[in-house]
């Protein structure tokens, strides 16, 4: 015979690993893992977008670049570029690692429902098995 309270929460179980797989995938890696894991693609996709906006920056002031090329100071240009990828990378930095902080902290506090629940239902098959 099906024991309902059994059949209710395994629902819920199911319900939660179909809807909050997110939680799941992320409560896999330890926090610190997670947050240095969100750093590194962080770090690739704000290089790849610094350049992406300086090559546009570029192409759409192409005239100037042109007029001014045989007087531009290379070293200063390069350094200013430099300065302004670092405080670009710095800024998304801050933020990645925040919004991974807080969401790392809203899915652990999660996946202890769902341990909570698991426990529940462990105990309920002991209780039926003895």
């Amino acid at each position: 015979m099906v024991n309902e309270k059994r059949l209710k929460a395994m629902i819920r179980l199911a319900e939660y690993e179909k809807n909050g797989s997110g939680e799941l995938r992320i409560c896999r890696y330890s926090r610190r893992d997670y947050l240095i894991l969100s750093l590194i693609r962080t770090f690739f996709l704000t290089t790849i977008g610094f350049g992406l906006l300086l090559l546009l920056a570029a192409i759409g002031n192409m005239t100037t670049v042109m007029d001014q090329i045989n007087y531009i100071d290379i070293r200063a240009l390069i350094a200013w570029v430099f300065l302004g990828y670092l405080a670009f990378l710095l800024f998304y930095m801050v933020l990645t690692f925040v919004h991974a902080w807080r969401r790392y902290r809203r899915a652990s506090c999660s996946i202890q429902g769902y341990e909570r629940e698991l426990t529940r239902l462990d105990r309920l098959y002991r209780r039926e098995d003895s």
